[in-house]
């Protein structure tokens, strides 16, 4: 399994999503973000199984996402496939937008994926705009999730799986800390009808 390193500092464009998303659709293995602060305006995509987005701890790298539109910062799914065994861990997520409706990390029918060590954050600390999503899960199974810090609008989200009548399966969540923007009518957790 390779590992590819990104330096925020050695990338030139505006967007380094770009850069980060040729790095994860070229490799079977760990994408390590270093310390620094990543400029995003796009998702970062995991689209294929056993693939690690890893950055260097909470606070230490950080993915700081101004959409140009309503969308997610970073999604894992193959589409139409079921995802299998990637991880996403060791990074901060904050935008300072409150104008979109933002998902942190968008998760479409997964199996064994685990994410951990992630703060979600933005402006005057909150992840928001337009009912903004921390984590939203689309199914399907045995996933973990750990040392979560998420202020938002939405912290959690389970929806529907697309693919699968399976939506929320053995999940997993320990440490994890949520605070709520916008009173009774965004709670905590936030479950889809069907």
């Amino acid at each position: 399994m390779a590992t590819k390193v990104l330096d925020p500092s050695l990338l030139c464009c505006a967007d380094h999503a770009v850069a980060i998303n040729a790095a994860l659709a070229t490799t079977q293995g760990t994408v390590k973000l270093k310390g620094g602060v990543f400029n995003t305006a796009s998702t970062i995509l995991i689209d294929h199984d056993r693939v690690r987005l890893v950055g260097e701890g909470i606070n230490q790298t950080i993915i700081n996402y101004t959409p140009p539109a309503a969308g997610s910062c970073i999604k894992v799914s193959n589409d139409a496939a079921i995802n299998f065994q990637s991880a996403v861990s060791g990074l901060t997520i904050t935008s300072q937008d409150t104008t979109y409706t933002k998902v942190a990390i968008d998760i479409w029918d997964v199996s064994e994926l685990q994410v951990s060590d992630i703060s979600i954050a933005g402006a005057n600390g909150y992840w928001r705009g337009a009912g903004s999503t921390g984590i939203r899960t689309q199914g399907r199974e045995f996933s973990t999730f750990k040392n979560l810090t998420i202020f938002a609008e939405k912290p959690i989200q389970f929806s529907n799986n697309p693919n699968h009548a399976i939506d929320l399966d053995h999940f997993h969540f320990e440490d994890t800390y949520l605070a709520g923007y916008g009173g009774a009518a965004y709670p905590l957790i936030t479950a889809d009808s069907g």
